[in-house]
């Protein structure tokens, strides 16, 4: 199908490479101190934008296909947000306002800090969610290796290590997530250079869609009878009003069901005024991403008659079909970037979760480390005032900051109510005490990575 481009698997990889590289930059340019105003400025629709993670490769490939071959059915997807976004301004507003009080990182803290902070209920959310979204997660890695090899055809080679694209975007997304989902540079915990790279793929898979779209237009022969068009299609094609219906009040719920949505949309939420500005700047978004797909797939169906079977694959066949190498190229940097937004967003909400679910309990449990000794509630065996800045507390936070997310709402819970002096290099680090206390109030509730950034933030400074 593909014989029409004559992209080098090389240039190809080039791309990617590039574009992961680009993603690095922007992130890092974000974190900078002198990016402030403008992130500032601007961060309604940088808000809006990391929202549109919830397109995912399916935008990408699943919706042309869905478009094919049951008609409107794949409206329901982006219906249900734009919906909720429209009329449904009261609910979002409460979420974000009590993710704040909470100071939720997570949706399972928000979920357990609504039944009391139980931690079984936190379990079983991440449990849930860690069977739901892992799978999910594979399936984006899939559909680059898919697009990779549609978009070379006989060229592309798995087994060669650098053309093995899962593996590869894998590895690449490791790396981003390591160097800057895993910490904080705030008391709040949020993470502006994560935001920024996702809101910059955003637009990158948006130009794409919209790129291609415009290119379908040229290959059908009526482009003004588009929409005629493609009501005459979806008039033939079988629809359920219960099954629309079904959809599209599931399609509302995973604006805040979804890990990736909840963390992009209530966990990294810095102004309730983003959540307005939404409405506009991410209902657009809905829009145009729901009609570009009705060009491609009319497109689709007239240049490759009988082959509905690989109608998920129109977007990128349509381009190697007439020879727009540069076209072709675009669109799998797209397809590449609605994968990786999604990877990278779905491994920091899961990570936050499994982090404060899992692994701060188990640790609680270990008997060597003493842990049970920083309880709250329990003076008699409470540390020192002046313990050393060799302590457990500071040194197990400095050791597990790196990791992602690591702490949750448990280091909270850990060094609530009783005061911390930290030493470092034997130089007493008194100024510190006030505000870590502050911070480790047993009212403080979730997020405790934030805590624990600070905190070992704090602790170097003093060894300074």
């Amino acid at each position: 199908m593909a014989e029409g481009v004559s992209v080098s698997p090389w240039i190809v990889a080039l791309l990617a490479v590039l574009y992961v590289a680009g993603l690095f930059g922007i992130a890092r340019l974000a974190e900078r101190p002198a990016a402030e105003p403008w992130l500032r400025k601007s961060g309604g629709l940088i808000y809006s934008l990391t929202l549109a993670v919830y397109c995912t490769s399916w935008t990408y490939y699943g919706a042309v296909g869905t478009a094919v071959s049951a008609g409107w059915e794949y409206v329901p997807i982006y219906l249900g947000p734009l919906l909720l976004f429209l009329f449904g301004q009261p609910l979002l507003l409460r979420i974000a306002r009590l993710t704040r009080q909470q100071n939720a990182a997570s949706l399972a803290d928000f979920i357990s800090a609504r039944y009391g902070k139980r931690q079984g209920v936190a379990l079983l959310v991440t449990l849930v969610c860690l069977v739901v979204v892992v799978p999910y997660i594979a399936l984006q890695l899939k559909a680059v290796a898919q697009s990779y090899k549609v978009l070379l055809g006989d060229r592309a080679d798995p087994q060669v290590w650098w053309q093995n694209s899962a593996l590869m975007s894998a590895l690449a997304m490791t790396v981003f997530a390591i160097l800057f989902a895993t910490r904080p540079q705030h008391l709040t915990g949020r993470n502006r250079g994560i935001m920024a790279a996702i809101a910059f793929e955003s637009l990158v898979k948006l130009a794409a869609l919209l790129t291609l779209a415009v290119g379908a237009m040229f290959l059908l022969a009526q482009p003004s009878r588009v929409w005629a068009d493609f009501a005459a299609h979806a008039a033939r094609q079988p629809f359920d009003a219960v099954s629309f219906l079904t959809k599209t009040g599931l399609a509302m719920a995973a604006v805040f069901l979804l890990p990736r949505q909840f963390h992009v949309g209530f966990v990294e939420n810095t102004d309730p005024a983003h959540l307005r500005q939404a409405r506009r700047w991410f209902g657009a978004y809905l829009l145009l991403v729901t009609l570009v797909v009705m060009p491609i797939a009319l497109a689709g169906m007239r240049h490759f008659p009988g082959q509905t079977a690989l109608a998920d694959r129109f977007v990128l066949l349509l381009p190697a079909g007439q020879g727009w190498e540069t076209v072709s190229a675009l669109v799998f940097i797209g397809g590449f970037s609605a994968a990786t937004s999604m990877i990278i967003i779905a491994t920091l909400a899961l990570s936050a979760m499994i982090s404060s679910s899992l692994v701060m309990p188990a640790l609680l449990r270990i008997s060597w480390l003493a842990l049970s000794r920083l309880r709250a509630g329990d003076p008699a065996r409470a540390p020192p005032d002046d313990c050393d800045g060799d302590g457990t507390v500071l040194r197990l936070v400095h050791r597990l900051c790196p990791s992602p997310r690591i702490g949750g709402n448990r280091f909270a819970g850990l060094c609530a109510d009783y005061p911390v002096a930290a030493r470092r290099a034997g130089r007493p680090v008194l100024a510190a005490r006030p505000r870590l206390r502050r911070l480790c109030r047993g009212d403080a509730g979730h997020g405790g990575v934030a805590v624990a950034a600070d905190a070992a933030a704090m602790a170097r400074v003093g060894g300074r």
